[in-house]
């Protein structure tokens, strides 16, 4: 490595799946609607007993399949969880892998796993084709050259890139490659050889009050 040449750190990138998006819209909308039509109808007792519990829904939605992401950034990879979030640094990393979910194995031994990056069911594969996979390196471990004739048959199918995880190990592996290839992971240019583990007290506590100011409107208004 040249020890004159800048560190080529990898551009911020947030993922989340599309799917929960649209999912916590849609779950949005309707209680919406519901609101609005115990309010259009004159009844608002009926309505200030289903607002609280429509605010849960929503709520347990969003926290569900909007705010779970996996983050690649200049230090590393953040994985956010429903509980826990993730932040793993580059050199930590020693595996990426897509079984059931992308999973980044550590040097320590220890593993992440992104709930917001589910591997696509087996019958995923039937509707990919050759062009879907082109760009596909080989694993995180295997320092050979991309192999030109890749198919269907030989690329896991968590590593699809038309899935959730395909696309977050599309993104990790190939800034940890390169980080790794231009020999920054082992000559201490990039800080950090863990992983930092937090919870997500925030919008756990705020589900927890909502809850309860529901169960209160319930038994109130009754």
């Amino acid at each position: 490595m040249d020890g004159s040449s800048p560190v080529r750190l990898p551009e911020t990138a947030v993922l989340r799946p599309t799917s929960g998006k649209v999912l916590t819209v849609v779950i949005g909308l309707f209680a919406a609607a519901g609101l609005f039509s115990f309010v259009f109808r004159g009844l608002w007792r009926d309505a200030l007993g289903f607002a609280p519990l429509a605010v849960v829904v929503v709520d347990l939605c969003w926290l569900l399949f909007w705010f779970p992401s996996v983050t690649v950034e200049p230090s590393g990879v953040t994985i956010r969880n429903v509980l826990r979030t993730f932040r793993v640094s580059w050199p930590a990393i020693a595996d990426v892998r897509t079984r059931y979910a992308l999973t980044l194995f550590l040097r320590d031994g220890r593993k992440v796993v992104a709930w917001s990056a589910p591997s696509p069911s087996r019958y995923a594969g039937i509707n990919t084709v050759r062009p879907d996979l082109a760009g596909l390196g080989r694993p995180v471990g295997d320092r050979g050259p991309v192999d030109a004739g890749l198919d269907v048959t030989s690329v896991p199918l968590g590593d699809v890139p038309s899935s959730e995880s395909g696309i977050a190990a599309i993104h990790v592996r190939r800034a940890w490659m390169a980080l790794r290839d231009a020999g920054y992971l082992d000559s201490g240019a990039l800080e950090g050889t863990g992983v930092a583990t937090s919870w997500n007290t925030r919008p756990l506590l705020i589900l927890g009050a909502l809850v309860v100011l529901g169960v209160l409107a319930a038994v109130l208004i009754r």
